[in-house]
């Protein structure tokens, strides 16, 4: 059962920092939307590549968006001001948006991390990483269900909760708290454990240092989301205070922070294609394919048309249905490294999939160059001929 607070009048008067805090989060907000609508655009329009993980980040986008909606909400009823100056109904509303707020936070870090995985699956999808992406789904959606669940049955009956003087059995703050740090702490751990795992492929790669440095900026960038993570569950013991609407603004900045820049950095590497499009390092081989990375060179050697060591997909090295015996096995070999579509969008040389008994198959690259060569020089056309 709730019962009722006496709250003493504030030192510093009525203070509303509700605005502020709705004013930036509304600003990273707006910076994560606009980061889902290039994404979209790059994989449905440039790429032509949609796939699971960018169909979870849109469901992420939505589910941030009714949180924007709770945190509105919760301003308007005095998220910011001191309770002391709030009425009871609003004070009701607050802490019932605020429960509902909490839960969505949590959902929509899973959604995100998802995202991640998926992506993660798409640029190497051996079954090493289809067993590791999976577990990690798993524990995400287990944890997340334990904690919602948690927070679902804060209160029974659940109206207990937010109704002063109803009977009823809650749960104490304190265990609360323990709930949202142990949901934080897992939460920073996996952020730290899907930010490392595509560095620990990128070193592998026979890519000049500034790209390796470029790709390591953009699929690294779940430090920073697991750096805001700590902060806010450092922040968690803000639940014990008696003057909840002022007192948890930095909280609450936090977890906004946490979730958008989320978003936003599991967005930046799909960033990527679109500056090699601009770059003019994109091509496709039909208005069917998809478009892939390639190097500004020429097989021979004047200069004046393209050659890639990264595979065409789909059908790498398909020939207009001549295919070679070796092409068709190298289809198949390629195929097992875990080489994929995403991996290719991304500019990512195949070398470095590449890998026997820890070291490089200089034997499946020489031949996989040359079946390269014998096609490119079967489809490329001098520029004088006024095709492409």
């Amino acid at each position: 059962m709730v019962k009722e607070i006496i709250f003493t009048l504030p030192p510093n008067g009525d203070q509303n920092q509700g605005p502020k805090y709705l004013g930036a989060g509304c600003t990273l907000l707006t910076i994560a939307f606009a980061s889902c609508i290039v994404r979209v655009l790059v994989r449905g329009r440039l790429t032509r590549n949609i796939g699971w993980d960018d169909h979870w980040m849109v469901i992420t986008m939505i589910s941030n968006l009714v949180g924007l909606g709770f945190v509105s909400k919760e301003v308007a009823d005095g998220l910011g001001r001191h309770m002391y100056y709030l009425t009871p109904g609003q004070i009701k509303n607050f802490v019932i948006i605020g429960w509902l707020d909490w839960m969505q936070t949590f959902i929509t870090i899973m959604f995100c991390k998802i995202s991640i995985c998926m992506f993660l699956l798409r640029i190497k999808n051996t079954r090493a990483n289809c067993w590791f992406m999976y577990t990690m789904i798993a524990c995400n959606v287990i944890v997340t269900t334990v904690v919602v669940g948690l927070f679902i049955g804060i209160c029974s009956p659940p109206n207990a909760y937010w109704i002063v003087g109803k009977d009823g059995r809650c749960m104490s703050n304190k265990r609360l708290m323990a709930v949202v740090i142990s949901q934080g702490i897992f939460s920073a751990i996996t952020d730290v454990i899907l930010a490392t795992t595509p560095l620990l492929f990128l070193k592998d790669l026979q890519i000049s240092r500034r790209t390796k440095i470029s790709l390591c900026i953009l699929m690294g960038a779940g430090y920073i989301t697991a750096a805001c993570c700590i902060v806010r569950t450092a922040l968690s013991g803000q639940i014990l205070e008696i003057d909840q609407t002022y007192a948890m603004i930095p909280n609450a900045a936090w977890r906004a922070t946490e979730v958008n820049l989320g978003i936003i950095c599991a967005n930046a590497p799909i960033l990527r294609p679109l500056y090699l499009f601009y770059r003019g390092r994109l091509q496709r081989k039909s208005k069917s394919s998809s478009y892939v990375a390639t190097k500004p060179t020429n097989p021979s050697g004047d200069g004046s048309g393209p050659k890639s060591n990264v595979r065409v997909w789909p059908g790498r090295w398909s020939n207009g249905g001549k295919d070679s015996r070796a092409a068709r096995k190298l289809e198949e070999e390629t195929e097992a490294t875990g080489y994929t579509d995403a991996s290719a969008e991304l500019g990512l040389p195949i070398e470095g999939y590449l890998m026997k008994n820890g070291k490089r198959d200089s034997h499946w690259i020489e031949l996989a160059d040359e079946e390269t060569g014998r096609m490119r020089a079967q489809e490329w056309t001098p520029r004088s001929s006024g095709k492409v």
